[in-house]
């Protein structure tokens, strides 16, 4: 229960402790003077009724509001709840794809890799050394 809540639990107490203890005064007519005539009401009993009465909706008013906000709050935890959930499949989707790319990558270098394997073993090789002529005007034995 809310601050306010326990207020006006406090106030109805109060209220109904004075109605009990002061039930002469409560209902004891008072001459009231408006414009348009004068009437004898209980004045304090009324005062006492519509107290009681503004404070009882008072309470009901926060039952209200703490309802709509505990429903409010359960609806917004379902939403980020889906959401979570969706992102989640989002990164798995990624994961797959990232997998089957890597998968694929793997696959096109393996075949690339054995391609050059084959080439370099059936390139002949030289097997007389290569001499190059120097430029300073020295050439090489023959």
């Amino acid at each position: 229960m809310t601050f306010q809540g326990v207020f006006a639990v406090l106030i109805l107490v109060a209220a109904a402790i004075f109605a009990m203890l002061n039930q002469p005064l409560l209902y004891a007519p008072q001459t009231v003077r408006i414009p348009g005539g004068t009437f004898s009401v209980p004045l304090v009993g009324l005062l006492v009724a519509i107290t009681a009465g503004a404070v009882l909706l008072m309470l009901l008013a926060d039952a209200l509001a703490l309802s709509g906000w505990r429903e409010s709050n359960r609806r917004l935890r379902r939403r980020l709840d889906d959401r979570d959930h969706e992102v989640a499949v989002m990164k798995s989707d990624d994961y797959e794809i990232v997998s089957a790319k890597l998968d694929a990558m793997r696959h096109d270098l393996s075949d690339q890799i054995a391609s050059l394997g084959r080439l370099i073993e059936t390139r002949p090789v030289e097997t007389r050394p290569v001499m190059r002529e120097e430029r300073a005007g020295i050439a090489p034995p023959r």
